[in-house]
């Protein structure tokens, strides 16, 4: 069988304990509602999926802010996750299309960022998942868990969830310019590498990568 390589680029964002109240509001809140949104799931290439908004084809070229996306890629293992979303019922969405491609199990799950949108459904992984962050994400999540809740309930507003979600600590973390091999069976490795820092505005945003074919997976959409 032919070895197939995927990349997996974990941007890392600097927030520290204060930072986030130094941040300024969007015009419209909350951003995108966790409650109206529906997840849809893309086949990118053998047992690469991405899993992103049902409006992200229509409303990104408006310009209209989407909920975040997540991906999976599925090995003779099991299923490496990328991101937990934001909330239960989002999560709940995400878990139902991955079963809906595979009944193996959730054996990995990589946060890309420190948000609550990328990370907050890990307290629902099933508790054999391995969880991975890179370093900061993991000691930022540690120290201010409750302060990123409360930026998040800011953002997306009360009732979407966000309280609910328990901290889980990561399993595995990657330092800066390091990299991580895993084994999804049968010469499938995704390599995943911490490539830094990533200075954002409170607009802008940082794309993570997965180079398999044309694919790309950010922290608000994905392309190919």
């Amino acid at each position: 069988m032919k070895t197939q390589n995927i990349i997996l680029l974990l941007i890392l964002f600097f927030f520290g304990n204060t930072t986030y109240a130094q941040f300024a509001m969007p015009d419209h809140v909350p951003i995108w509602d966790a409650n109206k949104v529906t997840l849809k799931l893309h086949k990118i290439s053998e047992n690469v999926y991405a899993v992103s908004p049902n409006t992200t084809e229509t409303e990104t070229t408006k310009g209209i802010p989407q909920a975040t996306s997540a991906g999976f890629i599925v090995g003779d293992k099991g299923v490496l996750l990328i991101e937990t979303m934001l909330s239960k019922g989002l999560y709940d969405q995400l878990y139902k299309l991955i079963r809906s491609v595979t009944p193996k199990p959730i054996v990995y799950a990589i946060n890309t960022s420190d948000h609550g949108d990328h990370c907050f459904g890990n307290y629902l992984l099933p508790k054999e998942t391995i969880v991975i962050q890179n370093e900061f994400c993991k000691e930022n999540l540690a120290k201010n868990y409750d302060n990123i809740k409360q930026f998040m309930i800011a953002l997306f507003g009360k009732g979407r969830g966000i309280e609910e979600s328990v901290y889980r600590p990561a399993d595995l973390t990657i330092a800066i310019n390091q990299t991580m091999k895993i084994d999804m069976g049968k010469g499938n490795i995704v390599e995943v590498i911490n490539v830094g820092n990533c200075t954002i505005s409170s607009r802008s945003f940082c794309l993570s990568e997965i180079a398999f074919g044309k694919c790309f997976v950010g922290r608000k959409s994905f392309y190919c």
